[in-house]
C-alpha cells in the first residue's frame, strides 16, 4: 500500500498512469477508480469516478473499513461501488449457460461472487 502512495501523487512518473498522472476522461477530467480486498475477513471496498483525489485506493480502504452501504441506504459514501455494478457479484451472464442476479446484503455478496458461482453450477449440471 505505502509503495504506491508516492507514484499516485507524482504526475510525472514514467509509464505508470495512476493517481494524478492518470489518463483524463473525454471531458478532460481526472476520475479515478480503485478497489481493495483483504483476504482474512474478505473485506472489500471499491470506488469509482472519484475527482479531486490522488489516492483513490486510500478512499477504497476507508470504504472497506468504515461503510456497510452498497445502494440506496442513507449515509452512503460518494463514489461507493456496490455489488449491483460488479460482474459475478450482482449479476453474471453467459449466453451458452444462463444468467443470474441477486439481492440482499451487498457487502456479503461482494465477498463471494454468488452470481458467477450460480452460473458455473448451471454449467456443471449440463455436463
Amino acid at each position: 500500500m505505502y509503495f504506491f502512495s508516492g507514484i499516485e501523487d507524482d504526475e510525472t512518473y514514467g509509464p505508470c498512469v495512476v493517481g494524478r498522472g492518470g489518463a483524463r476522461n473525454r471531458m478532460g477530467h481526472l476520475e479515478l477508480d480503485a478497489a481493495i480486498m483483504e483476504g482474512n475477513e474478505l473485506g472489500f471496498g471499491a470506488v469509482t469516478a472519484l475527482r479531486g483525489v490522488s489516492r483513490a485506493v486510500s478512499v477504497a480502504r476507508r470504504v472497506m473499513e468504515k461503510s456497510v452501504s452498497t445502494s440506496g441506504k442513507s449515509g452512503k459514501y460518494p463514489g461507493r461501488v456496490g455489488d449491483s455494478a460488479l460482474p459475478g457479484c450482482g449479476l453474471y451472464a453467459d449466453n451458452k449457460i444462463g444468467g443470474a442476479c441477486c439481492t440482499g446484503d451487498g457487502d456479503e455478496i461482494l465477498k463471494y461472487c454468488p452470481c458467477f458461482h450460480a452460473v458455473q453450477l448451471m454449467k456443471q449440471s449440463e455436463t
